[in-house]
């Protein structure tokens, strides 16, 4: 996939993410009417708070495709997800499984970005951090 087309995805999952996670935190009621009842108030909006939390991380970054770092915590999160709504299908509504189907592409295209390259996960020190060492 071309950086340019990874870029957008994850611009397009990040506002995804934020947008998903923000409405049960500002309304709990129209959510719950779309995706059931939720019996863990607390449970459910710490949920809503990683996922913004996430959508920002990938808006923030999203530029910034092709270091890899964001398309794993995109395809992580994504892949997560997929695994929870297949592990309780038979008691979630359509919309969870319609999610789930979205979750699943954004995991096909973090895959599809290519290996990240080596440089980004490497655990030398930047340049600039080993050299203002030196001089201190």
């Amino acid at each position: 996939m071309r950086s340019g087309a990874g870029a957008r995805v994850l611009r397009v999952q990040g506002w995804y993410y934020l947008l998903g996670g923000l409405w049960p935190l500002l309304h709990l009621p129209s959510f719950e009417q779309v995706v059931g009842p939720k019996p863990d108030r607390f449970q459910t909006e710490t949920t809503g708070a990683l996922y913004a939390a996430i959508g920002a991380t990938l808006l923030a970054g999203h530029r910034s495709a092709a270091s890899g770092v964001y398309r794993t915590v995109a395809g992580a999160t994504a892949a997560s997800s997929v695994a929870v709504v297949l592990r309780h299908r038979e008691s979630l509504r359509a919309v969870c499984t319609a999610d789930a189907a979205l979750q699943a592409a954004f995991v096909a295209a973090a895959a599809l970005g290519g290996p990240p390259p080596s440089a980004s996960l490497s655990a030398d020190p930047p340049a600039a951090a080993t050299s203002s060492r030196r001089k201190a």
